[in-house]
């Protein structure tokens, strides 16, 4: 486990400086092997890479600043380290405030596990997991598509190539349904089906386990119908019996080389890829695969789409992770005061007013005068 745990923290070929496989030493070994439990306790592949990331910046970082230890003499990662840490993090690291917090965590479930096999006292893992997080200050940044740039987006792909086809089905389904690139991946023929009258992506297992079904677009679900069809007259799915039932347990988006393989899905950098290609069709070369995430929930709730079902298409576990994606800006034409339904009486006035107290810290004899005209 721990040859293990050394190849998901000092990966070989890092191009990070704190992370190299020559860098290890002996005396690593207790903080590794309490790392282990730490990065095993992780359901997702992702998060066991962003923690044993993190955690191999901090050993390097530890083992930099002269801090010695063996079996014999066990690791101090206490509070006064840990601040240090974050201190440098915050100052000299120009990280995100996002990437920051995740490496805290990281560092506060290795406190947990030092603090579990006795190589640090309980007293010290609960002073440093009572460091608080950096305090995010601003909006996190990204891309939101115009109505028009989403049109032209959707208008890019060529409709006369298997990759054009492939590419338009995906991206109209990533629009209308907010999905990650992962979920692109993962996507299964059957996972399409009618509820209650409608197409809906159905038990979409997304990250940190959640699962639910997100409603598609009718012209989503079209363009899927016509790439699934494509796809079926070329694989020779003759629509009935082993055929069909292959054909509905097959990836929904897979690799078109010189033809369609019908098993090997599309990859996660080749979905990243897809998508910033054709941005920078549109003249938007900084678009991501993510930001087409973000420019579904924003342009449902400007709409009229409620958060909260926002929210469940998304999967979000929060509603302010959800907030994050809306990239909220003010609206002149739409304000929050011209929807109050109130019925204020008209402001009558018959006169022209004598000027009195009006602030209220006088004794009040000229308010309410007025000279009739």
């Amino acid at each position: 486990m721990l040859d293990n745990t050394t190849a998901l923290i000092f990966p070989q070929g890092s191009k990070d400086t704190f992370l190299t496989a020559s860098a290890t030493h002996a005396f690593d070994a207790p903080l590794l092997s309490a790392c282990g439990p730490v990065l095993a306790a992780l359901d997702s592949p992702h998060s066991r890479r962003a923690y044993g990331r993190a955690l191999g910046q901090f050993i390097a970082w530890y083992r930099d600043k002269g801090y010695q230890h063996s079996e014999q003499t066990p690791p101090t990662v206490d509070y006064a380290v840990v601040v240090q840490w974050r201190l440098e993090l915050v100052t000299e690291c120009r990280l995100s405030t996002q990437s920051i917090n995740q490496r805290l965590a990281a560092l506060r479930a290795l406190v947990r596990s030092l603090a579990i096999r006795r190589y640090i006292t309980h007293e010290m893992a609960a002073a440093v997991c009572a460091i608080k997080s950096v305090k995010n200050a601003g909006v996190r940044s990204g891309v939101w598509l115009s109505t028009l740039e989403v049109e032209r987006l959707l208008a890019s792909p060529p409709t006369h190539t298997l990759c054009g086809i492939r590419d338009a089905a995906m991206l109209r389904l990533m629009l209308s349904c907010g999905l990650r690139r992962s979920d692109v991946c993962a996507l299964r023929g059957k996972d399409m089906q009618q509820v209650d009258g409608r197409w809906v992506l159905v038990n979409i297992i997304g990250k940190g386990g959640r699962v639910g079904s997100i409603p598609v677009a009718a012209w989503a679900a079209d363009a899927v119908h016509k790439w699934w069809g494509l796809r079926a007259r070329i694989n020779e799915w003759d629509g009935a019996g082993a055929g069909a039932g292959a054909g509905l347990a097959a990836p929904m988006f897979t690799t078109v080389r010189g033809g369609i393989d019908p098993l090997t899905p599309i990859g996660p950098q080749t979905v990243a890829n897809i998508v910033q290609n054709y941005g920078a069709v549109i003249g938007r070369s900084d678009l991501r695969a993510h930001d087409l995430r973000r420019t579904f929930a924003q342009h449902a709730l400007r709409d009229g789409g409620d958060i909260h079902q926002i929210q469940m298409s998304l999967r979000h576990a929060d509603l302010s992770t959800t907030n994050e994606y809306l990239g909220h800006q003010q609206d002149m034409h739409r304000a929050p005061c011209d929807l109050l339904k109130w019925q204020v009486p008209a402001l009558v006035v018959c006169g022209v007013l004598v000027p009195g107290d009006g602030d209220g810290d006088g004794d009040g004899e000229n308010e309410d005068k007025s000279v009739q005209t």
